[in-house]
């Protein structure tokens, strides 16, 4: 019995080291399973060049590096000094469009304001949250999470965040799964600043600095795409706007002036103009509309009527009333038949011969 009870001791003994040697291979899978996510997402993040593609990339990510069972992107905006959800996974619909359409703001979220001040993580549960992080981790069912700042040279960008519901979380939250964690929200806050440095770069690219307008290349370029568009019983069309002796107030007020008059004359374009029109600067002190789906060339005339209008009442500048006129040209096109350049130029031609018409002046009082 003696030797039996020893073989079944040694037995006993082999299993239970097989089992340890079985859960730390497991265990060594799982880490270069996870490693290897972290390196993938290094390459899925190259290729990623908008913001909204990012936080995509990073959400999707995270549960394959840290092991959560649901994670998201949230984006800073400090004109509103709230934080957005942007993407998230391991949601479902209902979840998940909650996330999405509950902004947290920074004065009633004090985990953000300390996220803010000392750019250190937050261990979020639903027993000890704040009010609002509360309410909204019982809304998602979720009890622990880790809120991650993404910040790159200095500059808040949002939080990244890895959640278990009840049960779920690992023992400790502050060892391996904050460091991977790190390690996602470290390559995720460079991507997040290169999208937006390439958008700023994008944005030059097509607008014009001064008024904020799309440039003749962006101008020209939806036009073309809004004429392809246009069905067989719709009409387009381009109205073309020239300043009238905008010289003599550039001459007599300065060039200063000149460039405040050309802000408040976009400004005005923008006001008169429906959601899906686009106004534009082609150059100097020539603008241009393009106005999709009207239902007749009367409706064009109503839109070179609105922008006559728009010229009604001067221009403050520089503590003095500037009056300024337009000669404005229109051309229409039914259906995609036409071209955007085509159109144009007969916008164009059409404005220069309401220019010899006209007798509008420029006066500054």
């Amino acid at each position: 019995m003696g030797d039996e009870g020893f073989v079944l001791a040694a037995y006993a003994g082999h299993a239970a080291a097989a089992l340890d040697l079985l859960m730390a291979l497991e265990e060594t899978r799982l880490q270069a399973r996870r490693s290897a996510a972290l390196l993938e997402l290094a390459h899925e993040l190259a290729g990623s060049v908008d913001a909204a593609a990012v936080c995509d990339v990073v959400a999707a990510a995270l549960p394959r590096v840290v092991g959560c069972t649901s994670a998201s992107v949230m984006v800073w905006d400090p004109a509103t000094g709230c934080l957005q959800g942007h993407s998230a996974v391991g949601l479902d619909a209902e979840r998940r469009a909650l996330f999405l359409g509950t902004p947290l703001h920074a004065e009633a979220t004090p985990e953000l304001v300390g996220m803010l001040t000392d750019g250190e993580p937050r261990f979020l549960s639903a027993d000890t949250a704040s009010p609002n992080v509360q309410l909204l981790l019982e809304a998602l069912t979720l009890a622990d999470v880790v809120a991650l700042p993404l910040q790159a040279a200095g500059t808040f960008l949002g939080v990244a965040t890895a959640s278990w519901e009840s049960g779920e979380a690992p023992a400790e939250l502050d060892g391996d799964v904050l460091a991977r964690l790190r390690g996602v929200g470290d390559q995720a806050a460079t991507a997040l600043q290169n999208a937006r440095l390439f958008a700023t770069v994008r944005h030059q690219a097509t607008h014009d600095a001064l008024t904020g307008l799309p440039n003749r290349v962006l101008f020209t370029d939806t036009l073309d795409t809004r004429l392809a568009g246009t069905g067989p019983e719709e009409w387009l069309a381009v109205l073309f706007c020239d300043l009238d002796r905008f010289k003599q107030v550039n001459d007599t007020l300065g060039h200063a002036a000149g460039d405040e008059l050309l802000r408040q004359v976009a400004a005005r374009l923008r006001a008169v103009v429906r959601p899906q029109d686009t106004v534009g600067r082609l150059s100097g002190d020539e603008f241009a509309l393009v106005l999709p789906g009207l239902s007749g060339p009367a409706d064009a005339g109503e839109f070179v009527d609105r922008v006559r209008g728009c010229f009604a009442d001067p221009f403050r500048i520089e503590g003095r009333d500037v009056t300024v006129y337009t000669s404005v040209g229109m051309a229409v096109s039914a259906g995609p038949d036409s071209t955007g350049e085509e159109l144009l130029r007969a916008a164009d031609d059409s404005m220069y011969e309401d220019k010899q018409l006209a007798a509008d002046h420029a006066v500054v009082g």
